[in-house]
């Protein structure tokens, strides 16, 4: 599926208007950059070969079909209508700036070289923008297969940013937690929102203090007794204790 030919096709798919409702590119170009570390450049090329070609088509199917295109679109999935209409306002509003930015504006990307065609924007600008954006939008997930590739624990800073969130999941999925149930609560206009709210949020930060340092800490779990008598040196004891495994973290 990751071969030379499962690349181009899924990055061809990620662009082409209609297959893109359904195939995500990114775990594409993520593996072309998994194979770009190891020499593949041949990988890079059909990668950006298949979101150039599927940026192209959409255009041109755009340019001659678009107002019968966009009907089948939407009757097809109703969901798209949204899109299409905001895309259209930004491409009228912003013109080029949306182009090239929009590999990286989530799922208005799956719509934007088709209404760019619709448009009749100029195809020379549309090639040369649209190219600017997957070099920005592809580029950033090849990046991501390289690092990969490489190995996060050669950062040493993304390394201190994984062992952080590994050992505060209790208190990050509390926010979101937290966060969705003032959402809730405000669209549904609860009495004394701000009460329950607080409530909730400092029982999970007490939950997620007592797990940190207790339930889940890794001494206190796997923690076995040596029985075999060993000497230690006091004067290289440094009596400093840490709260966790990150950096972050002063004795």
């Amino acid at each position: 599926m990751f071969d030379g030919l499962g690349l181009f096709l899924g990055a061809l798919g990620d662009a082409l208007i209609g297959p893109n409702l359904f195939v995500p590119g990114e775990p594409f170009f993520i593996a072309a950059g998994f194979q770009l570390y190891s020499g593949a450049w041949m990988a890079l090329v059909l990668v950006m070969l298949g979101g150039f070609i599927g940026d192209q088509l959409s255009y041109f199917i755009g340019s001659k079909w678009g107002a019968t295109a966009q009907k089948k679109l939407i009757k097809f999935r109703p969901k798209t209508k949204r899109l299409i209409a905001r895309c259209r306002y930004l491409i009228a509003k912003k013109g080029t700036y949306i182009i090239v930015a929009a590999r990286l504006l989530g799922p208005i990307a799956w719509v934007v070289p088709f209404i760019a065609g619709s448009h009749r924007v100029k195809w020379s600008s549309f090639t040369l923008f649209s190219s600017i954006g997957l070099l920005l939008g592809g580029g950033q997930f090849i990046a991501w297969g390289m690092l990969l590739a490489h190995g996060v624990e050669q950062f040493p800073l993304l390394s201190a940013v994984k062992a952080f969130l590994t050992e505060h999941q209790s208190l990050l999925i509390g926010l979101v937690a937290v966060s969705v149930f003032f959402v809730v609560g405000y669209k549904l206009k609860w009495r004394k929102l701000t009460l329950k709210t607080s409530t909730f949020l400092v029982a999970w930060l007490c939950y997620a203090n007592y797990a940190h340092f207790f339930w889940k800490a890794d001494d206190f779990q796997t923690q076995q007794v040596s029985t075999q008598v060993s000497t230690v040196d006091l004067q290289q004891v440094t009596y400093k204790a840490f709260p966790g495994l990150s950096p972050i973290y002063d004795a």
